[in-house]
């Protein structure tokens, strides 16, 4: 089972997160699990996956948790943060 851990930039960012019962609720299927004050290992549960798919499918998870708990009330379940987000891009 591959994990990817998470670096935050301050304590208050991931307790604020791991306090959240509905954020956790949204990612408990990655399994977390707080190594220390500023860290977050979130695992693919899938063993046969490549590395590449589970860094698409837990950063996916991760980001669809984020985007619930911070843009609850979008009327299209996204929020473009950049004026270039609409136009195409080469690779990911």
């Amino acid at each position: 089972m591959r994990s990817i851990k998470l670096t935050f930039s301050d304590e208050k960012y991931i307790d604020g997160l791991i306090n959240d019962k509905m954020f956790m609720a949204d990612i408990t299927y990655l399994q977390p699990n707080r190594l220390d004050r500023l860290n977050l290992a979130l695992y693919d549960p899938v063993a046969g996956h490549h590395q590449l798919d589970t860094e698409i499918v837990v950063l996916n998870k991760f980001a669809r948790a984020i985007k619930r708990h911070f843009f609850a009330n979008t009327a299209h379940d996204a929020v473009f943060l950049s004026n270039n987000s609409q136009s195409l891009k080469g690779g990911l």
